[in-house]
């Protein structure tokens, strides 16, 4: 006796694995390694040290000043990375250049969760 496939079953099979591969493009947070980083610009260009495929991609990532308060004045931090430093980058929902002017700005493309769009958050010791 033949055995029928099942419809329900390969379609089942069919979404799971469509989710599996957008959920997989959905970057959040990857350690990395300083590449390069430009003190006047404020920006590193940083490699990925999980691999997702072959080989990871390079990303430039935007290093922001911090604000904090010392005294109850406030006092700006110019964060400072070195080649070969291991660093936590966060990737931002959205494209996020133009957010960088200080208000409200919509993105220049569809971008998402994008390795272009990252943000170094810490630097591990």
């Amino acid at each position: 006796m033949t055995q029928r496939a099942d419809p329900a079953a390969a379609i089942a099979q069919l979404i799971r694995r469509y989710g599996d591969q957008a959920a997989a493009a959905v970057r959040v947070a990857l350690p990395c390694k300083v590449v390069s980083f430009d003190t006047a610009k404020m920006t590193a260009t940083v490699q990925p040290l999980i691999k997702d495929g072959k080989e990871p991609a390079p990303v430039t990532a935007r290093v922001l000043s911090q604000r904090l308060s010392s005294g109850g004045q406030p006092v700006e931090y110019r964060t400072v990375l070195m080649a070969g430093d291991t660093v936590m980058v966060l990737f931002a929902d959205r494209e996020i250049k133009n957010a960088f002017q200080g208000r409200a700005a919509a993105p220049d493309s569809g971008r998402r969760h994008s390795l272009m769009d990252g943000v170094v958050m810490g630097v591990f010791l």
